[in-house]
């Protein structure tokens, strides 16, 4: 067998090896970003870049879990001169 090519079996060894890889990096991307900081509503240190990357409050009863994207979207604007 020439060596370009592959047997079955390693073949299907590759195999196995890149969808181990692809499960793992799919996993990390589920693990969310933590940010350092308090959330504007009094929650605590309870931040982490949500779906879309918006700061978002984790603490389940914030009354608003998007506080901190609104305040930070205020302060660019104010930044702005908007």
């Amino acid at each position: 067998m020439p060596d370009y090519l592959m047997s079955a079996a390693d073949c299907e060894a590759e195999k196995a090896q890149l969808q181990a890889e692809l499960q793992a990096a799919q996993e990390r991307e589920k693990e969310p970003v933590w940010i350092k900081g308090e959330c504007p509503r009094g929650c605590g240190e309870t931040l982490f870049v949500g779906e879309g990357g918006y700061v978002t409050c984790s603490f389940i009863d914030c009354p608003e879990p998007d506080a901190p994207h609104k305040a930070l979207a205020a302060q660019r604007t104010e930044e702005v001169g908007g």
